[in-house]
C-alpha cells in the first residue's frame, strides 16, 4: 500500500508449510515496476497486447516503440495499460509515424471502461480497432472516448473525437501537418475537464496544427473519472506500419475553492 520507487526491483516468493518444511516452494523471479505515471516500460510491462482472433500478428513493443500495425492487411490491434488511471483531466503525448508512408487505415488514443477491460478491441479497416457493429464476434469498445486518427486517403486524413465505439468518419484535416508523410509527428492531447485540445508538430517539416473539441465532463461517456488508457489501430485493403513512441500520460486533478 505504501510502495515507492525505491521498492522497484526483482522479487521472488518463497512458501513453506508442514508439507514442505524445511524446504520451500519458490516462484520464478519477477520484476516489480513502480511508476509515477504510465509509460511503455521498454517492452510493454504492465500493458496488454491484443489482436483479432485468428490473426497471427500481434502489436509488438521493443525499446519503448510500439509497432501498432505491421503493414499487413485486415488487422485490428489494441494496447491498453492494465491499471485504471484518473482521466477527469489529463495530458497525453506521444510520437506517431506512418513508417510505410501513405498507409491506412488509422489509429486511436482511447480511454475506456469496456467490459472486456484491457482486452477490449474493435474492428479492423476504417473502424481503426475502435468501432464497429456490435455482435458476438465483432465487438466495438463501449463506455469509451477516443481521439481517432484516419490516415486512409479515401477519407479525410485527420482527427476527430469518438465515443461509445461509434465511428462517424467526420474527420477534420490537420494540414499543414502530413500524418502519412513518414515523418515523426509529435502529438499532444490535453483535456481540461471540458475541452480536448490537440496539438500536432512535425519537427522535420517545421509544420504544426492545433484544434479544440468541446466534449464536457468525460465521466458521461466512461461512467467514471477513471479508465483504462491505450491505443487501437487497424489496416484494411491498404496497409501501414504505424509506430507509437515517446508516450507520456499525466493525470491532472481538478482543484476548486
Amino acid at each position: 500500500a505504501s510502495v515507492t520507487t525505491a521498492d522497484q526491483g526483482t522479487y521472488q516468493l518463497f512458501i513453506t508449510n508442514a508439507a514442505t518444511y524445511p524446504s520451500a516452494v519458490q516462484s520464478a523471479p519477477s520484476a516489480l515496476v513502480v511508476e509515477l505515471e504510465p509509460g511503455f516500460n521498454g517492452s510493454g510491462n504492465g500493458w496488454t497486447l491484443n489482436n483479432t482472433a485468428g490473426e497471427t500478428l500481434f502489436p509488438s513493443i521493443s525499446g519503448n516503440v510500439l509497432e501498432l500495425t505491421q503493414n499487413t492487411g485486415g488487422q485490428a490491434n489494441s494496447f491498453f495499460f492494465d491499471t485504471p488511471m484518473y482521466c477527469g483531466a489529463f495530458q497525453a503525448s506521444f510520437t506517431y509515424q506512418d513508417v510505410t508512408t501513405n498507409g491506412a487505415d488509422g489509429f486511436s488514443f482511447c480511454l475506456q471502461n469496456d467490459p472486456a477491460g484491457a482486452s477490449a478491441l474493435g474492428q479492423g479497416g476504417g473502424e481503426i480497432g475502435y468501432g464497429g457493429a456490435e455482435t458476438a464476434t465483432l465487438p466495438y469498445i463501449t463506455n469509451s472516448v477516443a481521439v481517432g486518427f484516419d490516415i486512409y486517403n479515401g477519407h479525410t486524413i485527420g482527427c476527430e473525437v469518438l465515443n461509445g465505439g461509434k465511428q462517424t468518419y467526420a474527420y477534420g484535416p490537420v494540414t499543414p501537418v502530413a500524418l502519412t508523410g513518414g515523418d515523426l509527428i509529435n502529438i499532444v492531447i490535453h483535456y481540461d475537464g471540458n475541452t480536448i485540445t490537440l496539438s500536432f508538430t512535425d519537427p522535420s517539416a517545421s509544420t504544426s496544427y492545433h484544434t479544440n473539441y468541446v466534449i464536457g465532463p468525460i465521466a458521461q461517456y466512461l461512467g467514471a473519472n477513471t479508465a483504462l488508457i491505450g491505443f487501437t489501430g487497424a489496416t484494411g485493403g491498404v496497409t501501414a506500419q504505424q509506430n507509437i513512441s515517446a508516450f507520456s500520460y499525466t493525470p491532472i486533478p481538478i482543484m476548486s475553492a
